[in-house]
């Protein structure tokens, strides 16, 4: 221990000088620009497309806001029609939520103390580059696209609302056919997805302590596991074999995970929101999945439910295969895309 204390010292001191000069590198908008360059040669060979689609601003996310100027550049210069699909974060999206317009996003809970853990999204809006960024992509395209709801009234209270289309939601993937859940006896199990360093703007914490507290109070009927930090294959095996799925309790619509774990037949904590609801203009009366707001008692209350009811967690698994087959399925997401670009 005496022989590497020095050395680990050091590590962790260069770590930190490394952590901070790549921060204020893409703060200053200037993160791996020598080294996109390198790839214009490439780029330039991507041309004479009709259609050309962004998947956000910040298209090359290996990159700040200056390489991707310069790449996005040759792409928009040689290709007709381009299109954006407004997802993850950028500046019109979370310069939108940081002002308190939703009724509650994944920057509720920034404060002075913990900026630090929003870095990596403070940037699209205080980094140097990406609000002229921003406006670079969103002049030059035909529509943007919103993939969520969040994004779709981000965008419709922006100053490109005239270019907004309809929300063409997120396709599902049916290679593997799932059966809905049966009850078959206790303890329930409850799969609870923590990305570290993510729980302030997915609401890990939140989610962990009303579990907790379920576990307290019925010890007998609930397995709890939270994943993270292994290999997916292991990751998709205690998936597969658990009943109910946490997502995340900052979003008012349904993200990737989300749509994975309904697909899936899980009972999905995630977001749904009743204006999410009323604007897909959809019957879920019946329930596909769990509305998951930022409250403790909340999703306790919630989890209680289900737990004590296990005929109700089969009806939403069942309803949560038929809902994504329905709305979410690669050919009707498909046709929807066609017609955007076509129109």
């Amino acid at each position: 221990f005496i022989t590497y204390a020095p050395l680990r010292s050091k590590v962790k001191f260069f770590s930190i000088i490394l952590g901070f000069y790549y921060t204020l590198m893409e703060f200053l908008g200037l993160k791996g620009f020598l080294h996109a360059v390198k790839y214009i040669k490439k780029i330039k060979k991507l041309k004479n497309y009709d259609v050309v689609q962004l998947i956000n601003t910040r298209r090359f996310s290996n990159f700040s806001s200056l390489g991707n100027l310069v790449l996005l550049h040759f792409i928009f210069k040689q290709n007709r029609k381009i299109f954006l699909c407004a997802l993850g974060y950028d500046y019109t999206w979370v310069k939108y939520c940081l002002e308190g317009n939703p009724p509650y996003s994944k920057f509720d809970r920034l404060k002075l103390k913990n900026m630090s853990k929003f870095f990596w999204s403070l940037v699209y809006v205080y980094g140097i580059g990406f609000n002229f960024l921003d406006k670079y992509v969103l002049g030059r395209s035909q529509k943007i696209i919103p993939g969520l709801f969040d994004y779709y009234i981000a965008y419709k209270n922006s100053s490109y609302s005239n270019k907004l289309s309809d929300v063409v939601p997120l396709p599902a993937d049916f290679k593997k056919n799932y059966n809905s859940f049966e009850f078959k006896g206790y303890p329930v199990k409850i799969f609870h997805g923590w990305q570290p360093g993510k729980e302030l703007a997915k609401g890990n914490d939140i989610f962990d302590k009303a579990i907790k507290k379920l576990i307290i109070k019925y010890p007998d009927k609930v397995e709890y596991e939270i994943v993270g930090g292994i290999p997916y294959e292991e990751y998709l095996t205690k998936f597969e074999e658990s009943t109910i799925y946490i997502d995340q309790c900052y979003s008012l619509d349904r993200g990737m995970n989300a749509i994975l774990g309904m697909s899936a037949g899980k009972v999905v904590f995630s977001g749904f929101d009743k204006e999410t609801i009323k604007y897909y203009g959809v019957n879920d009366s019946n329930q596909s999945l769990i509305n998951a707001l930022p409250d403790c008692e909340k999703i306790f209350l919630e989890l209680e439910r289900l737990i004590i009811n296990p005929n109700i967690l089969e009806n939403i698994s069942r309803e949560a295969i038929f809902f994504i087959k329905r709305h979410h399925n690669g050919r009707l997401i498909t046709e929807k895309y066609l017609d955007v670009w076509g129109n």
